[in-house]
């Protein structure tokens, strides 16, 4: 797992302590936090997806053995449609009972992998902010202000096996 991890961090070097947590959320569980109101989730999915440009980049990002990060923009590029592109997303739920050692158990590679990659104040840093995270449980976070700003992130976590529907 923590070839992912790192992989993400040379894709994205503004990663923030929000933003490892954000991604080991999304490799634990996938996107099932995003549907709980379907309609809802198909509104806001084509309201983005009507705002983003197209842009060549690559279609997606290995974030797990399972997991992918469809680009939004990229799908809009290989001109994707966006309801073939939602139905990726939306079969990609996997309902089951949430166990928050999947979370931890990721997490725990994750902070073998952070301690080779992260300078040492970085690392002590973001232990912290896991342990306040930790307070209040396992639960979905959004990306940090500035990973946002930088990476201007438009997409959906999905199924790898689904790609080959698109």
């Amino acid at each position: 797992m923590s070839h992912y991890l790192s992989h993400q961090f040379s894709l994205h070097p503004s990663m923030q302590p929000d933003d490892i947590i954000k991604l080991c959320y999304q490799v634990s569980y996938g996107a099932e936090h995003l549907l709980k109101d379907v309609e809802a989730a198909k509104r806001y999915f084509f309201l983005e997806w009507e705002s983003i440009a197209a842009e060549d980049k690559p279609l997606y990002e290995e974030i797990s053995p399972s997991y992918v990060r469809l680009n939004l923009s990229a799908c809009k590029y290989h001109h994707i449609d966006k309801e073939k592109a939602f139905a990726i997303f939306k079969q990609s739920v996997i309902e089951k009972p949430f166990d928050p050692q999947v979370f931890h158990d990721v997490m725990d590679d994750y902070l073998k992998t952070l301690q080779t990659i992260l300078s040492k104040e970085k690392y002590e840093e973001f232990t912290i902010y896991l342990k306040e995270y930790y307070q209040n449980g396992v639960y979905p976070i959004h990306h940090s202000s500035l990973y946002r700003e930088k990476e201007n992130p438009h997409y959906r976590v999905v199924l790898k096996e689904k790609l080959q529907d698109l």
